[in-house]
């Protein structure tokens, strides 16, 4: 049964990160991926959405969301976010303690937006939280291949451009697309020049993997018939790097 864990920060350096994520994608497919620069895209992606890993919650790598019966265990703690204007009188009708409206303004599209932040233990400041560095890989891996499965050809390809384009067309985050995509080209760069030895394969002991065996079902499981839901992620409104 799902727990809520303690709020706790589990900063990690690049190597752990470059390793963990290898590791991930091997016990994902069970191979290593055709090109080692698609390990560089994900790991710019992490180091953009994560300061580095500096703001990094019990090993949650992407900075997922969790709710109510999706099997995870959780946390809280305080976040941004960015909602419709009417939508952040909502939740400070609904929480007034726990919501304040940071900033309003109007979109490029013409709505009239807010940019908010939400202190625990409001809903959407819950999030998923894991006991290892792996897990939170594995998990972060599944959600990448799962739901945002259209943003994954830019993975396939190593192109750190076009996974930031397709991410954002897919709602992982509502930054300018043109500061985002050039801070992720330009972290993948210095993770494609720090020296890991790719032709080590991870070893896993008994209990990582059936817990990883367990994470991969719940990630499917949870993508299964399930719509997009700009929920499951902090909407940052610019990027943390």
């Amino acid at each position: 049964m799902p727990i809520e864990l303690p709020d706790l920060k589990t900063a990690i350096t690049k190597q752990e990160a470059l390793d963990a994520l290898w590791r991930a994608w091997m016990a994902y497919f069970g191979a290593p991926p055709a090109r080692k620069e698609s390990i560089w895209v994900i790991c710019s992606q992490w180091a953009l959405e994560t300061k580095w890993g500096e703001s990094m919650h019990n090993y949650n790598m992407g900075n997922v969301k969790s709710k109510d019966g999706d099997g995870y265990d959780f946390q809280y703690y305080g976040c941004g976010e960015e909602v419709l204007l009417a939508e952040a009188r909502r939740w400070i009708a609904a929480d007034p303690g726990l919501v304040k409206v940071v900033r309003s303004y109007t979109a490029k599209d013409g709505r009239l937006m807010a940019s908010v932040w939400v202190d625990p233990k409001h809903w959407a400041c819950r999030f998923r939280a894991f006991s290892t560095l792996v897990e939170g890989a594995v998990d972060y891996v599944g959600l990448l291949v799962k739901r945002f499965n259209l943003s994954w050809e830019g993975v396939e390809r190593g192109d750190p451009a076009l996974f930031s384009r397709l991410l954002h067309q897919q709602g992982y985050y509502t930054a300018d697309v043109a500061i985002y995509t050039k801070t992720m080209t330009g972290v993948y760069a210095m993770f494609a020049k720090m020296p890991f030895d790719y032709d080590t394969l991870p070893i896993f002991t008994e209990s990582e993997k059936d817990r990883i065996s367990s994470l991969v079902s719940l990630t499917v499981w949870n993508s299964v018939g399930e719509a997009l839901d700009e929920d499951d992620l902090v909407p940052d409104d610019e990027p943390k790097v």
